[in-house]
């Protein structure tokens, strides 16, 4: 840190008390939430939440300190750290009192006060770290913005809007809106952490039917490219920021009688549909379960990531829009399940479909005021224009990961687009966000062709980078060779020929392997098993749905009737 630097930065503590301590099991969502970060280390700073909150004029810095102290003793969650118990299972534990760093700085703009903001989310939380960073951000003595970063182990993105919105009540000269702040109900993570001990089979049982439903029309691939070299970073955040598209959106929510995140959903399940040249698109939803009064006041997370399948094919935008609203209400009532249980039942499809769902689509909204921490340009000329550009990016996250954040809905349309550069350079996710603009106005304005004309843009994007040999089977894309060499490296067989049966287009294609297995005696559901434990990890392939197990192997030339024709020691089904 420069000596300026320094000269611009103070520190001061605030003490809290609040009510209530001790330690207590995770929630659920904080479990998957450990579970995520687990997967990331060490890159998890960026997991990290951060928002501005712009506070009332003539603010002082005691009035944020005293807010802050209300706002700590209220939501358990800032108080709160995660530990290891003897047993090696992480444990919140709550405490009552404490101190808490303010460091006061100083900002003279929004772009000043978004850098800030994005230092302090840059850096991991530490051990002996409180969940909470926060900075106030001070010109010409007053208070202007106060920062405030947030360990997604202390809450979701929900959570962190009620405590920008409840920090600016707080601070306020205004009583009756502190007051206002200070009766309303909040759920504390130990107390939804009791609940889902006492009621969590009933409530896994019904989240659990939900997930199986949609979860077995989830493909092996969902992207039918070949890969490349990646960029760097290989996973850019892609943002666009458009005023017409939002206009757009009000107009088709108005006119068809829905919601704009309807109409947001909607229009991209159509987009992925194109992407992945299905007539099925399947991603995963975060909802935020905050069903109860109680729930929507509260910091913490109560979060859930809920895979979701919308038909798209052959289909009106407005029938469109009809299925997704059907299905996302479903999945929005339908209340936390066990993650661990939902793992359960995702490898359990595995073994079911004899295919390893990509689970690798994400789709998050969030709340309708924007909370990307963008620095937002105000001019008449940039907020009638459209604004696409990269911002940043991680450079280590799953393959295939394709991220999708829509900030803001009202006003201007404000979304990231995260996408792996070895499936998708920049410039073709920078093109799929300019074709979701254009998508909503050609809805907008009932032009039918205008949004062919985008889809057929979007599909020629991908043919461009098709990966060559890909044939399409039960929903899913599928390149016989990786097939058979999935069963060489399985088991081993003197030979192997895997037959692909039904024309393209025919409604039931099935792949039939013909194996030889010299003097190893399998069953054919010994043979199934063991292909299914290397189904993992592998691009475009499903197990067989049917295994002939001959006796020896066809002269040459070997064709796939010479096959039909070797004596048979046993058959039987694969995938079902």
């Amino acid at each position: 840190m420069s000596g300026m630097e320094r000269a611009n930065r103070t520190r001061r503590f605030i003490s809290f008390h609040g009510d209530g301590s001790g330690t207590y099991d995770l929630t659920w969502s904080q479990q998957q939430v450990c579970f995520w970060m687990e997967q990331a280390a060490p890159y998890f700073s960026q997991m990290n939440l951060g928002g501005l909150a712009h506070v009332d004029g003539a603010t002082r810095v005691d009035d944020v300190a005293a807010a802050l102290k209300l706002l700590i003793e209220r939501h358990e969650a800032l108080r709160t750290r995660i530990i290891l118990d003897s047993s090696g299972v992480y444990r919140q534990a709550v405490h009552r009192s404490g101190k808490l760093p303010l460091d006061i700085r100083e900002c003279a703009t929004e772009k000043e006060a978004a850098s800030i903001l994005a230092e302090m989310r840059a850096v991991p939380f530490t051990e002996v770290e409180w969940p909470l960073r926060v900075a106030v951000l001070v010109s010409a003595g007053e208070v202007q913005w106060v920062a405030l970063c947030l360990s997604h182990m202390a809450s979701d993105g929900w959570g962190k809007d009620v405590l920008c919105r409840e920090l600016v009540d707080l601070a306020s000269p205004a009583s009756d809106r502190r007051e206002s702040v200070l009766r309303r109900p909040v759920i504390q993570p130990r107390e939804q952490s009791d609940w889902e001990r006492v009621n969590g089979e009933s409530a896994s049982r019904r989240v659990e039917k939900f997930w199986a439903l949609h979860l077995k029309r989830f493909p092996n691939d969902r992207f039918p490219v070949s890969t490349g070299a990646a960029e760097s970073p290989r996973f850019p955040e892609i943002m666009m920021e458009s005023r017409a598209a939002a206009k757009a959106i009000e107009q088709i929510s108005q006119r068809d009688r829905t919601t704009p995140n309807t109409v947001v959903i909607a229009a991209l399940s159509i987009l992925l549909g194109a992407i992945s040249n299905t007539d099925l698109a399947t991603f995963r939803l975060f909802c935020a379960n905050r069903r109860s009064e109680a729930s929507r006041f509260s910091a913490g997370n109560f979060y859930q990531v809920v895979p979701i399948s919308v038909e798209v094919g052959n289909l009106s935008f407005r029938e469109v829009a009809t299925k997704t609203w059907q299905t996302t209400m479903r999945a929005y009532l339908l209340g936390p399940g066990h993650p661990d249980r939902l793992s359960v039942l995702e490898e359990s499809m595995v073994h079911d479909l004899g295919v390893d769902p990509d689970l690798e689509c994400f789709i998050n909204l969030h709340a309708q005021k924007d909370s990307s921490g963008a620095v937002r340009d105000t001019s008449s000329e940039a907020l009638n224009s459209t604004r696409i550009r990269k911002r940043g990016g991680v450079e280590v996250w799953e393959s295939g990961k394709f991220y999708i954040d829509v900030w803001s809905v009202s006003e201007q349309l404000v979304i990231s687009l995260w996408g792996d550069t070895a499936f998708f350079p920049s410039s073709v996710l920078s093109n799929l966000l300019s074709c979701l603009e254009r998508l909503f106005l050609s809805v907008a304005a009932d032009d039918g062709p205008g949004a062919d004309g985008v889809l057929q843009e979007v599909r020629n994007l991908i043919d461009a980078r098709m990966q060559d040999g890909l044939e399409y089977v039960d929903g899913c894309w599928v390149d016989l060779s990786e097939v058979r060499q999935m069963l060489v490296d399985c088991l081993s067989p003197c030979d192997v020929e895997v037959v692909l049966e039904g024309a393209e287009g025919a409604a039931q294609r099935r792949i039939t392997a013909f194996l030889v297995l010299g003097g190893r005696s399998l069953t054919v559901k010994e043979v199934h098993r063991l292909v299914l434990d290397g189904i993992r990890g592998r691009r475009f392939v499903m197990t067989p749905h049917r295994y002939v197990i001959c006796d020896r192997v066809p002269d040459l030339p070997r064709s796939a009737e010479a096959w039909t024709r070797q004596p048979v020691v046993s058959q039987g089904a694969g995938r079902r």
